[in-house]
């Protein structure tokens, strides 16, 4: 098993096996903002969420509610660079987060390889570029320079079900990891931070999957871990 990656907890075992008798309520909070957003039609039509939109919405529309709520990111603060490891074969989080705020963001997938062959000089909408949305098509942990990232930043990590190690994933970006706020939803493993715990965990209700516990590590400036 990859350092950093570890078993289901039990509140996510519990959480599928409510989920598989019907008895797990979501609430559908962050897609009915979503469809409000002037952008929603935009952000839709690229097809970031191919499978279930639903699904694959909320869970990206909670990674941006952690940053928001608990590592204290202004939605309105450009100065903010959100990078999303293993976010899949499409830039789903990185994008939602893109068209929602004035914030950076850096999707990094080996998946992503299909999506550069269709938008080889990145995404357009109406012949526009689609601005301040970066996707890297590799495993994180091989990036060959590692996520730069430009000087005057304020950087988070958003893993929403990454397969890929907190701990690869962190050591990718090419800055101070107690400077990075980390929020990470686990999947098909509990996700950990070598040599820190996590400041705060919960169940995000809105997220249309059984795989919705949250768990933040806030920076050091911010009392981190």
């Amino acid at each position: 098993m990859k350092k950093g990656l570890h078993r289901p907890t039990s509140a996510t075992l519990a959480l599928a096996e409510l989920w598989r008798l019907g008895l797990l309520r979501t609430d559908p909070h962050y897609v009915d903002e979503l469809l409000r957003r002037d952008c929603a039609a935009d952000l839709l039509a690229l097809r970031v969420f191919p499978k279930s939109v639903c699904k694959e919405l909320s869970e990206s529309a909670a990674m941006r509610a952690a940053a928001i709520q608990y590592l204290d990111c202004d939605p309105r603060d450009p100065s903010v660079v959100a990078v999303c490891p293993g976010d899949g074969a499409s830039p789903r989080t990185a994008a939602l987060i893109a068209f929602t705020t004035q914030w950076t963001a850096i999707a990094v997938d080996p998946e992503l390889k299909r999506w550069h062959a269709k938008w080889p000089d990145g995404p357009h909408i109406a012949g526009r570029p689609v601005a301040r949305l970066g996707t890297v098509a590799a495993k994180v942990e091989d990036v060959p320079a590692g996520i730069v990232i430009p000087p005057s930043r304020r950087v988070v990590m958003l893993a929403c079900h990454s397969h890929a190690s907190l701990d690869a994933s962190l050591a990718a970006i090419a800055w101070s990891a107690d400077e990075i706020g980390v929020a990470a939803m686990g999947c098909c493993f509990e996700q950990k931070l070598t040599g820190r715990t996590h400041d705060l965990e919960y169940i995000d209700d809105g997220v249309f999957s059984p795989q919705r516990v949250m768990r933040v590590w806030r920076p050091k400036a911010q009392g981190g871990s």
